[in-house]
């Protein structure tokens, strides 16, 4: 199991990403945030009674009391040396918007897709790409191109040498 922290200030956007993540069906524990404030709040709140920190945060850019980069670089200090990935979910549709937020610091950027299955595919298949890169899951086969050979096993290998 997993623990995701989703700080978004639209509700509905918010149940669609809960959907998204429980369909992944990796037993994902999501908690929800409002703002940057209060996912700062939890945080520390985590911190003060002895809770595992989220291994996930997804942060939307365009919130009221820490929007864009600003909210970034708030969470990014909180979590400084504990391995969080962040994602900014954006309500901008081009993909270059991602640019300024990944040079500083953030793991992903998912752009605003209007249609809601899109948008849950993105949100799905970012959080189990970086669940897997950070050992949270096993390997999944569908992020690794169709040519590309699996490691050898050590029986492979010593067939190969006898």
């Amino acid at each position: 199991m997993f623990r995701v922290l989703s700080i978004d200030n639209s509700i509905t956007r918010a149940n669609l990403t809960g959907v998204a993540i429980k369909r992944l069906k990796f037993g994902a524990q999501v908690s929800y945030a409002l703002s940057v404030t209060q996912g700062l709040l939890y945080l520390a709140g985590t911190r003060t009674v002895g809770k595992p920190l989220p291994d996930i945060i997804l942060l939307s850019d365009h919130l009221r009391d820490a929007a864009g980069i600003e909210g970034l670089r708030s969470l990014r200090d909180a979590t400084r040396n504990d391995r969080i990935s962040i994602v900014i979910i954006s309500k901008e549709p081009d993909q270059a918007a991602g640019a300024p937020y990944l040079a500083r610091g953030a793991s992903a950027f998912i752009p605003h897709y209007k249609d809601p299955e899109r948008y849950m595919s993105s949100v799905a298949d970012t959080v189990a790409f970086l669940a897997m890169l950070n050992g949270l899951i096993p390997k999944q086969e569908r992020f690794f191109p169709p040519d590309s050979l699996p490691e050898p096993t050590v029986g492979d290998v010593l067939q190969v040498y006898l």
